[in-house]
């Protein structure tokens, strides 16, 4: 099968099917001249065409293997080509200010202003719809919580620090009541997913319902492990239970650089300062202890209300595992 054959064959669609290429014994021809891996994504027509070309193999800027007649191998990088970045690049800034004063000038035109999200029906459908998912938040934060959701502007805290004289009453007199809890930072313990050595360590669906879970020590305080030379290991004792898997689903404020240095930029946080007893952790509590956070102000007694109230709206919903709250023995 010589070159005139083969552009014949190209040149009529007839004989482009694979029933005719079989039958006249060019198909095994063709695909033998293009066999291999990087021409899995070749046409019949681009098998042809790479043949006709005397099987010249171009490639993309991108290692690939080009097909035919083709300059790039996808969309993707023909919008990422360096040359017709650099092109359009150029272009973009001779004509910028005259193509913006053009769009200003037919946006006056037509609308009477300069950009089209200033148009007044445009204007007024934002407003709408922020007016629609305000209401929709403020219904469902008094169904959920029997709270009258208000504007938390710097005038609204400066009037409730203003009329209450303790955190307990600006709870009762603005939240119905409801407990709230200091946003607390936390920077000397080891994060849990540096533990991981393997893909088997990650969680697992099937373990959903074992239970509960030691909570290690060094997740606290990373100098709460203790290395035993016997078994070249690091012994790190447990601070007590928590539900299985639960520090998947727990996300907590972490301080970095100067803001974790006890001595540095930590008083601008409310760091929780673990204190150590020569083998551990000293100071281990179930709750926010007030008395542990004094330390960024300059009165540190617990009889200087030292603590208002810090508040934190965040609407977030994470569904990362099941969804059982409490896992069953």
């Amino acid at each position: 099968m010589n070159k005139e054959e083969l552009e014949e064959i190209r040149s009529t669609p007839r004989k482009m099917s694979l029933s005719w290429l079989k039958k006249h014994g060019c198909f095994d021809r063709i695909m033998g001249a293009t066999d291999g891996e990087e021409f899995s994504n070749y046409t019949m027509k681009n098998r042809i065409d790479f043949v006709l070309s005397g099987c010249t193999k171009n490639y993309c800027y991108c290692g690939k293997l080009l097909k035919p007649n083709y300059t790039y191998c996808s969309p993707r990088c023909v919008g990422n080509a360096p040359d017709i970045v650099k092109k359009m690049s150029e272009i973009q800034r001779l004509n910028a200010k005259e193509r913006h004063a053009k769009t200003v000038e037919t946006n006056l035109s037509l609308y009477g202003v300069t950009h089209c999200l200033l148009r007044p029906e445009v204007q007024s459908k934002v407003q709408a719809k922020k007016a629609l998912y305000y209401d929709t938040l403020r219904r469902k934060v008094l169904q959920e919580h029997g709270v009258e959701q208000e504007a938390y502007d710097v005038d609204w805290v400066k009037r409730a620090l203003a009329d209450c004289t303790s955190y307990t009453e600006v709870c009762a007199r603005y939240f119905n009541n409801i407990s709230k809890t200091l946003l607390i930072d936390y920077s000397q313990g080891n994060s849990w997913d540096s533990e991981l050595l393997t893909m088997d360590d990650f969680h697992k669906p099937a373990f959903d319902e074992i239970g509960f879970q030691e909570l290690p020590s060094n997740w606290l305080a990373w100098w709460s492990s203790i290395w035993n030379p016997g078994t070249s290991e690091w012994d790190t004792p447990s601070v007590g239970k928590q539900p299985a898997w639960i520090h998947y689903m727990t996300e907590v404020n972490k301080t970095y650089g100067n803001f974790a240095i006890q001595n540095n930029e930590m008083f601008m946080t409310l760091n929780r300062r673990y204190e150590f007893n020569g083998t551990g952790i000293e100071d281990l509590t179930t709750y926010i202890d007030p008395a542990k956070y004094n330390f960024i102000f300059a009165e540190t007694s617990i009889d200087a209300m030292n603590f208002w109230v810090q508040i934190a709206v965040d609407y977030t919903y994470r569904a990362k595992m099941s969804g059982k709250l409490m896992p069953n023995l």
